[in-house]
């Protein structure tokens, strides 16, 4: 990772956090590091291990290519999205019968 790179990480992570309303305190103690590897971390002094690059991505609820890379990368479409959702709701008849349907349709 370049020193902009990692300049730009630790931007995103700082406004995330800031976002948030954490301070830096808080936050390392939220993502289980001593403040300091995390100050570091924020101020482009060191990058964060993969597993803090992890836990940083969850406590602050964004994806780990916002992080790096500045946006969101979606795998699925929203309409995939929707189904998916959909079928989390349903129990093993309704999944049944829908297999039964496509399969008409198939």
């Amino acid at each position: 990772m370049t020193h902009k790179e990692l300049r730009q990480l630790s931007l995103r992570i700082k406004s995330k956090r800031k976002s948030l309303n954490y301070t830096q305190e808080s936050f390392s103690e939220k993502i289980d590091i001593a403040l300091s590897t995390y100050t570091k971390i924020e101020n482009a002094f060191q990058s964060p291990s993969l597993n803090t690059l992890i836990a940083i991505s969850k406590e602050l609820n964004t994806s780990i290519d916002f992080l790096l890379f500045g946006y969101e990368k979606s795998l699925i479409s929203e309409k995939e999205k929707r189904v998916l959702d959909l079928l989390e709701t349903f129990d093993t008849n309704d999944i049944k019968k829908l297999i039964s349907l496509l399969e008409t349709f198939l």
